[in-house]
């Protein structure tokens, strides 16, 4: 499913959080790690001939200075085993990631989110944000933290997958299949259903169900999505995961999906975007974007395909 796994660094720190996840995630999926280096055009008033100071030798400074960053962090990361190439371009950021993701088609891009507001501080007119729109390729998305916590003790125990019913959430799952035989993870699927504020007093009847009381209503929900999770754990199972589990929780799916990641803890939330403006729905009001932005765990986001037939 992924044979590469793309990292962008911008010579940060912040960025570089991101790279334990990698280390995971490179070695359980046998996947190559490709770490990009972008540095914009150098400006041709920085040049002066007159002293010495020639466009193309401080272009050739930059990426020389650029390609030992990225070589001083592939050198880290084959310590651990992996197989990692380096690549530095001059040009625009968000662009040259978009493209070179392309280049592969199995490839996942790894990025950190910075600051304290997550996505948001990258979504407003930022290099990601233009990434996270123009890229069809899943993303694994770290926020990361003003002291860093991360080093050998980062470690995944967990998928969970938010679930909602329909076809186009259920299209995380062959992604959770992959990580939980190859890493050994054990797979949480999550159906958030509504609470009794949340519901409208019912009418005399729903669907041919008499309910009288909003208790009955909750009941009835409840149990189908318990019957429709147990239906995915049982084909989880035929598939080859080994421990995987159906949770039913009432409250609004952002807030209890952020909730969920701090009860279980180092796990890796995998959902899908919703329709064909992908991350810009969810981020406009909703649940990747509070998942993203408030969940310590990392989140792995798939760009969703629309219309597709059921096949869990």
């Amino acid at each position: 499913m992924f044979t590469r796994i793309l990292v962008p660094l911008d010579g940060s720190e912040l960025a570089e959080q991101v790279l334990p996840y990698v280390r995971i995630l490179g070695k359980g999926l046998q996947a190559r790690v490709e770490l990009l280096r972008v540095f914009e055009p150098v400006s041709p008033s920085l040049a002066d001939p007159a002293h010495g100071l020639y466009l193309d030798r401080i272009i050739a400074s930059v990426r020389t200075q650029m390609q030992d960053y990225v070589e001083n962090v592939a050198a880290s990361l084959r310590k651990d085993g992996l197989t990692v190439s380096t690549i530095v371009h001059e040009g625009n950021a968000a662009a040259s990631i978009v493209q070179e993701a392309e280049t592969i088609p199995d490839t996942l891009v790894a990025i950190s989110t910075h600051g304290r507001s997550g996505i948001t501080r990258w979504v407003m007119g930022s290099t990601t944000d233009k990434v996270l729109h123009a890229t069809s390729h899943p993303l694994l998305i770290v926020r990361v933290r003003d002291r860093p916590v991360f080093g050998p003790g980062v470690k995944l125990n967990s998928v969970l997958v938010p679930l909602d019913g329909s076809t186009i959430a259920e299209q995380a799952l062959p992604y959770a299949v992959v990580l939980a035989t190859a890493l050994g993870l054990n797979v949480i699927l999550l159906r958030v259903t509504l609470s009794a504020e949340d519901y409208p007093l019912p009418a005399s009847d729903f669907a041919g169900y008499p309910l009288s009381r909003i208790e009955g209503l909750i009941e009835h929900g409840d149990a189908e999505a318990r019957e429709y999770l147990e239906t995915v754990c049982e084909k989880l199972r035929e598939q080859g995961v080994d421990s995987v589990e159906g949770r039913v929780v009432h409250g609004h799916p952002g807030g209890t999906i952020i909730d969920m990641t701090r009860q279980i803890q180092d796990c890796l939330v995998t959902m899908t975007t919703h329709g064909v403006s992908g991350l810009d729905r969810w981020i406009r009001g909703s649940v990747a974007n509070r998942v993203v932005r408030h969940s310590v765990d990392p989140v792995l986001v798939i760009r969703a395909m629309k219309d597709t037939p059921r096949e869990i």
